[in-house]
């Protein structure tokens, strides 16, 4: 007996130890709405059906005595509602966008008459959200598609919305990722979410791993009285939801291209009459995703790389210091490579009308050899240090319908990440 109970609290104080406070985050959206007839009286009892346009995959809800119907945890898309009662010609509201973490609402009027017959329904969420206080930017795909960037990460995209801007980083290894601060802020308390996965640094602050920006579907900038599911932050929130494949195969591909004709000098490179250093900037990359098993299992692809070449012009003032120094050779620009791969693989899987499977898995590895030089002192080739950087991001979530107005959904994410600094 004195065993078992030493084994209970083992047990116990394990539990302890490694349970952690969690926090759900953002990566979905919820319709709601009013289902009345054509005197304004509430229609209870009523079917409502939301069918992504992409998959085809459906959830239905039912209207309540008051004739409210609800339906949550829908990923952002393209959707066509349709209402059916009985009496009622059914209803159909179609192409009805959800962005993320929109709480949109859409009403019903239903007209007598068979269930056969169809009334269209123009579909139109209301431009002011009544159900929460929150301030919020919402980045739509089509901004993500078409607004031109200078680096393709989301935090980049992010200063778009109001009060954001951009701000550096407090890691040295990470110089290259980017990061966003919102009403004054430095970045360090800004809480990331990719696919509902926390994404944020938890030593220093700050962004910690770029998704393939090609992968990203769209996101939400949360700014001022976002809700307890947000949490764990005092600077704003930014969730990122990555694209899925649907029942149509797709693609794209892109390649950006710079060098030193197409760039203009800097400061320091116009306080010397040498010749403009080296440059040249590659971006390339594209996606793929399609339908595994028609409105069954779906998959999407994405790959990007970012190969920069960049020379950095020292101070001629100190080339004779730098001279002086035994057993060190003078040069007058220093090499800055740059390289980054990227890549997100995600399969989405309609188990049945109650569950749903996703699957995520990111990949980054960046490197540069000559990171964190400092033009301003004297220094020779062997000055700055070599950054290598890898990390890895596996997000799974498992959604179960259990009612009309009930459901789970089960989210597991893995993240590391290695830092090398020589």
């Amino acid at each position: 007996m004195k065993s078992c109970k030493q084994s209970l609290c083992v047990i116990f104080l394990l539990a302890c130890v490694f349970i952690f406070p969690t926090y759900a985050q953002v990566n979905t959206a919820d319709i709601t709405g009013r289902v009345t007839d054509a005197q304004g009286n509430v229609v209870p009892g009523a079917t409502v059906t939301a069918t992504n346009k992409g998959t085809g995959v459906a959830r239905t809800a039912t209207t309540d005595d008051a004739g409210e119907y609800t339906i949550t945890q829908l990923p952002p898309g393209k959707y066509d509602l349709s209402v059916e009662a009985k009496s009622f010609s059914k209803a159909v509201a179609e192409n009805f966008g959800l962005s993320l973490g929109a709480k949109a609402t859409q009403n019903f009027e239903l007209k007598p008459g068979e269930v056969s017959a169809t009334v269209q329904v123009t579909a139109g969420g209301v431009t002011v959200d009544t159900t929460t206080s929150e301030i919020s930017k919402s980045i739509t795909p089509e901004e993500f598609q078409n607004l031109p960037l200078l680096n393709r990460t989301f935090a980049n995209l992010s200063v778009i919305a109001p009060e954001a801007r951009p701000v550096g980083t407090f890691d040295p290894t990470k110089t290259h990722v980017g990061n966003v601060a919102f009403s004054g802020g430095d970045g360090r308390q800004v809480d990331v979410n990719v696919d509902g996965g926390d994404n944020k640094d938890n030593v220093v602050g700050s962004l910690l791993q770029n998704f393939a920006y090609e992968g990203i579907q769209e996101f939400q900038v949360l700014e001022h009285r976002w809700t307890a599911e947000s949490g764990r932050s005092v600077g704003g929130v930014v969730n990122v939801v990555s694209k899925s494949g649907t029942n149509n195969f797709h693609g794209s591909g892109f390649f950006n291209f710079r060098n030193q004709s197409l760039r203009a000098r800097d400061f320091f490179e116009k306080q010397t009459t040498d010749p403009k250093p080296s440059y040249n900037r590659e971006e390339f990359g594209g996606a793929v995703g399609g339908p595994l098993i028609k409105d069954k299992m779906f998959f999407f692809g994405a790959f990007e790389r970012f190969r920069e070449r960049q020379n950095l012009l020292v101070n001629p003032a100190l080339l004779p210091e730098i001279a002086a120094i035994p057993g060190v050779t003078a040069a007058s620009t220093i090499p800055l490579p740059y390289n980054d791969t990227l890549l997100t693989i995600k399969t989405d899987h309609h188990i049945s009308d109650k569950q749903a499977l996703l699957l995520r898995v990111a990949y980054q590895k960046n490197d540069s050899p000559n990171d964190q030089f400092d033009p301003s002192v004297p220094a020779d080739l062997t000055g700055g240090n070599f950054n290598n950087n890898r990390l890895y991001s596996i997000m799974g979530s498992h959604t179960y319908t259990l009612s009309a107005t009930k459901l789970n959904t089960f989210s597991f994410h893995y993240q590391d990440f290695k830092n090398e600094i020589l």
